[in-house]
């Protein structure tokens, strides 16, 4: 089985000043060019309006105080839309990330001040962040990307240490073998929390920091276990829930309905993590966010949901869903910026969460909105593979979806053939198979779980030993679907769940259907089917549906 490898860039092993500030440099360039290149000028206005807003709003410390920015505002002209004092940390992070996004030398300074700030924030020991907030674990992630960022892109070797600091909390604060929630080794997980923590994990890999693949395999595991496969949706804390909502009539301002902001938590961490962009799970969860796209509807604003859906679509160019979702965010958060007074350039912390981020968190998640086209270039692991010798066989067995076979073959090139940059290459593909390996293992560990219907067992099954082999955790998921194909109960279990999931549009009719000869037919079909199949997982939804069309 392959072993989690540590991608490490270029310049820790060349070291020196001059190896250091190449290889930032370059990452810089990289993001500078992709963001000279993006053309609509509306938007780059707009953009930098909203960061002309921020610089602004910075304390001369570095940081953004969430409730009192308006401090740098004239007198008898102050921008409203305080947040909560204890989430200073979280929008300090968030505008950095702004910053960042437009790698433009006219922010140097900001950044450097903004990333120090954030830096003296960790504690030495415990990498914890010096907050009592109930939801710190947010900022956590957050400045834990910052950082990240920063040292990948600023080249410091302060930032990267406080990265690794708040990598290593996260990790002790990760459930085993799952996720995350608010506090270390909660009772359960939820998909918000878990997608920037997964964030964060990428941002740190991606920067040179070590980063257990184990730990990533196991949470991509977890929001699987919240994900319908057919359509996509992905629940909070449970398969079929929406988004959370505050206590009193938050839930009913801000219908959770109206936006799909789970499902776009799952879509990002997973991209960032390295799926396949034309995946068939990924692509559904793309068309239930291009059903609700961003709007001017009050109840629908939600930045949260529009900044993840916006880092999802972004690696989705090309496609009808990026088009139709970019074509509306553009629409909607240009109506929605401010165009005078002294909160000109920002935006109105009038969304979902805009009551605790405040003006701070709303206009740095709006330019991360805008520019997240152009922020990352392409992460999935196949856009990490070079299609060049000694490479090329790996990139083309991976590009068809055999990863264990495309890891074999990289097992196969002498370590003669990867020196210097190409080794950290080879490290970059390792960590990759390393992470397929370990999000199959936890699914199989968790299978009834993750995926009750046996139909869609065998179908998992079926896929990771397609996938993975001739790696070990192939073999042993072709042997456990070899097992439930011979046992006797089981294969009733698979021939009921067929014969169901083949009614399954039926039954949906019936159910939107006050027809009563409609409904007792349906009825009769299932009745039937329990008949045929007792004791069987089917004939028990097959019932509830029985009890529905009474």
């Amino acid at each position: 089985m392959l072993a989690a490898a540590s991608l490490v860039l270029p310049l820790a092993a060349q070291g020196g000043a001059d190896a250091a500030h190449d290889a930032v440099s370059a990452m810089f360039r990289q993001r500078a060019e992709r963001r000279a290149a993006f053309r609509n000028e509306k938007v780059r206005n707009a953009i930098h309006a909203g960061l002309d807003w921020l610089l602004a709003h910075q304390d001369d410390d570095g940081h953004w105080d969430a409730d009192d920015f308006m401090k740098h505002d004239a007198e008898g002209a102050k921008s409203d839309g305080p947040g909560t004092a204890t989430n200073d940390i979280g929008v300090t992070a968030l505008a950095l990330l702004a910053l960042l996004a437009e790698a433009d030398p006219a922010h140097l300074d900001a950044c450097h001040l903004a990333a120090d700030w954030l830096g003296g924030a960790f504690d030495l020991r415990s990498g914890h962040l010096r907050s009592d907030a109930h939801d710190f674990i947010y900022s956590q992630a957050l400045a834990t990307i910052a950082m990240a960022e920063a040292a990948a892109l600023l080249g410091r070797e302060r930032h990267r240490d406080a990265a690794i600091l708040g990598l290593h909390y996260l990790e002790a604060h990760r459930n085993p073998g799952a996720a995350w929630r608010y506090q270390p080794h909660d009772s359960d997980n939820d998909t918000s929390v878990t997608a920037w923590c997964l964030a964060a994990y990428a941002a740190c890999r991606h920067a040179g920091i070590e980063v257990p693949a184990t730990s990533v395999g196991e949470a991509l595991a977890w929001l699987d276990s919240v994900t319908n496969p057919a359509t996509g949706h992905a629940g909070y804390v449970n398969p079929g829930e929406t988004s959370s909502r505050m206590p009193g009539d938050h839930g009913t301002r801000f219908p959770p309905e109206r936006g799909e902001a789970m499902t776009a938590a799952a879509l990002h961490a997973r991209l960032l993590c390295g799926a396949a962009p034309d995946g068939d799970l990924l692509r559904a969860g793309a068309a239930l966010l291009t059903a609700k796209p961003p709007t001017t509807e009050a109840p629908a604003v939600d930045f949260y949901y529009w900044l993840h859906g916006s880092m999802a679509m972004s690696q989705l160019q090309g496609t009808t869903e990026q088009r139709r979702w970019e074509q509306a965010l553009h629409k909607t958060l240009l109506a929605l910026q401010k165009k005078d007074g002294p909160a000109a350039g920002s935006w109105d912390p009038t969304d979902v969460w805009g009551g605790p981020g405040g003006r701070i968190y709303s206009t740095a998640a709006v330019v991360l909105c805008l520019s997240s086209s152009y922020r990352l270039g392409a992460t999935d692991a196949l856009a990490q593979i070079p299609d060049a010798p000694p490479f090329r066989r790996v990139y083309g067995l991976w590009k068809k979806g055999t990863i264990g076979a495309a890891a074999a073959a990289l097992a196969l090139i002498p370590a003669a053939d990867t020196p210097g940059e190409m080794a950290f290459v080879r490290a970059r593909i390792e960590w990759y198979a390393a992470v397929e390996v370990a999000h199959a293992e936890r699914l199989m560990a968790t299978l009834d779980k993750v995926r009750p219907d046996v139909l869609d067992q065998c179908d998992l099954l079926e896929q990771i030993t397609a996938s993975l082999a001739p790696l070990p955790v192939a073999t042993a998921a072709g042997e456990r679907l070899d097992a439930m194909r011979r046992d006797p109960k089981m294969h009733g279990e698979v021939l009921a769940a067929k014969e169901l999931r083949a009614l399954q549009k039926t039954v949906d009719a019936a159910l939107a259907s006050k027809n009563a000869r409609q409904r007792q037919k349906v009825r009769e079909q299932l009745q039937k089917l329990a008949a045929k199949y007792p004791d069987t997982k089917a004939t028990e939804k097959a019932n509830a549906w029985i009890q529905q069309l009474q």
